[in-house]
């Protein structure tokens, strides 16, 4: 019996070996997936303050009497453009967007009352 039974060992080996480097590669490349994803989440939601701050500033603006139709500025490194979209006697409508990093933009948009500069509703 144990003449029959002598080269066992070997395949079994192989075969054990071969499931955990396969089980190991899909556990690293999972893992890889989860950093990224997380990274770009993580510069979604700076981009969605930024644009949130950009929405602000722009605000600070309309106040002073400074604001143009359009600008550009740089929030904690991450670029945020702005817009006056619409301006009249009932409601002035703005916009900032955010760019981050690896292609990720983030937009908000906000009414205001052209008055008091007061945030009506956000417009996601």
């Amino acid at each position: 019996m144990r003449r029959n039974e002598r080269g066992f060992a070997l395949p079994v080996v192989i075969a054990s070996l071969t499931v955990l480097f396969t089980l190991l590669t899909f556990l690293i490349i999972g893992s890889a997936d989860t950093k990224q994803a997380q990274a770009l989440y993580e510069e979604q939601i700076r981009c969605k303050y930024a644009s949130e701050s950009g929405i602000a500033v722009l605000r600070k603006q309309l106040k002073m009497g400074s604001a143009g139709k359009k600008g550009l500025l740089q929030i904690n490194g991450i670029y945020v453009e702005t817009w006056i979209l619409q301006q009249g006697e009932k409601m002035t409508r703005v916009q900032a967007t955010a760019y981050g990093k690896n292609g990720v933009m983030q937009t908000s948009e906000v009414e205001l009352d052209p008055h008091t500069l007061a945030i009506h509703r956000w417009i996601r």
